[in-house]
């Protein structure tokens, strides 16, 4: 199975994520899940429905230097602690007051997430609560037989492995610093551990970013990603390819005109490793609404999202949106490159 996906439709979002997330459905969550829709149309300011999904950081880290991502910078990466990452007990406190309700967690923001070695047994609490979990991963990381096994016991619903090459010259030309042959490596041992321990999950999903200079192998990945052992292949226009920027600019250009709300505020909760709740993951260092540590449902329905979602407002529609957002649907400019200080909070810290 293979798709061709350029990330920018609601309802695309809704359908990639439908297969992690039918699964752990229930009345409450069906419920849930209707009345978000609705106040999504409606534009509800403050909603009485809770956030469908959570994109969840395990750690802000990554060992890579890719030229789309700000990791690229040395000094950027200089802001960060080594021991940045989400333990368990932080993790649960993100989760317990929104599980009833939650269809589908990512553990994914700014980093690597299998830095953070304690991931498995994060992503296997969410699944003892009936969630849907994915991340993706670069997956150029050092692993063995048994850590392939804790992923694979986790429960983990699906996981997007970055490869955006058929060859080595050609991966190697994005993904700065990553091993080709061990991204392939470990794709193998997470193939067969699956079989070793009878598992359909996760789904191991081959993401292809589509550059000019690897157009020309989509074939040769059509043909060769189950002898890999992934499950998938999902083929991405690179975002600053003209094919993306072109569809990017037609959903802003419609979303405008209809005046229509951004599906972020209503129905996803971005939160950072140390619990900075974010209204999306378009630029998640440039505000946060409020800190975890103060109640997920509580910011949730706090006057700060309640203001970014005012913005949205059909009457005058962009007057009082949040710069951030203004730039974001196109109404603005875009904003420059942002180099913002990470705070260190180390009594929230686990390291692995």
């Amino acid at each position: 199975m293979f798709s061709i996906n350029f990330q920018t439709d609601r309802f695309d979002y809704y359908r990639r994520h439908a297969r992690t997330t039918l699964p752990h459905l229930t009345l409450r969550k069906v419920a849930n899940l209707a009345l978000n829709f609705y106040e999504l149309r409606v534009k509800t300011p403050t909603p009485r429905s809770l956030p469908l999904y959570l994109k969840v950081e395990p750690t802000p880290l990554c060992h890579m230097a890719c030229p789309g991502c700000r990791h690229r910078d040395p000094e950027y990466k200089k802001q960060f602690d080594p021991t940045m990452r989400l333990g368990l007990e932080e993790f649960k406190r993100v989760i317990d007051p929104l599980a009833d309700t939650l269809i589908g967690i990512s553990f994914s923001l700014r980093g690597e997430p299998l830095i953070n070695r304690n991931l498995p047994s994060l992503v296997k609490y969410a699944h003892d609560k009936n969630i849907g979990t994915t991340f993706p991963s670069n997956l150029s990381i050092p692993m063995d037989k048994e850590f392939a096994e804790d992923i694979v016991s986790s429960g983990l619903d699906a996981m997007f492995v970055s490869l955006d090459g058929a060859t080595e010259e050609s991966y190697s030309k994005y993904r700065i610093g990553g091993n080709f042959e061990l991204v392939r490596k470990n794709v193998g041992l997470l193939s067969q551990a699956k079989r070793d321990l009878k598992s359909k999950s996760p789904r191991l999903i081959w993401k292809f970013v589509i550059f000019e200079y690897n157009r020309a192998e989509i074939p040769a990945v059509r043909g060769e990603y189950k002898d890999l052992g992934f499950d998938e292949v999902e083929f991405v226009e690179d975002y600053t390819g003209k094919a993306f920027q072109e569809e990017e600019r037609n959903f802003n250009k419609q979303l405008v005109e209809k005046k229509a709300a951004c599906f972020f505020p209503w129905n996803t909760m971005i939160v950072t490793y140390d619990g900075d709740v974010k209204p999306c993951c378009i630029r998640p260092t440039d505000f946060a609404l409020g800190n975890v540590n103060d109640g997920p449902i509580e910011i949730w329905r706090s006057e700060a999202y309640r203001q970014l979602r005012l913005g949205f407002a059909t009457e005058g529609y962009g007057e009082n949106m949040h710069p951030v957002c203004r730039a974001c649907v196109g109404l603005a400019p875009k904003l420059p490159p942002i180099q913002i200080k990470v705070k260190v909070k180390k009594q929230q810290l686990v390291a692995s």
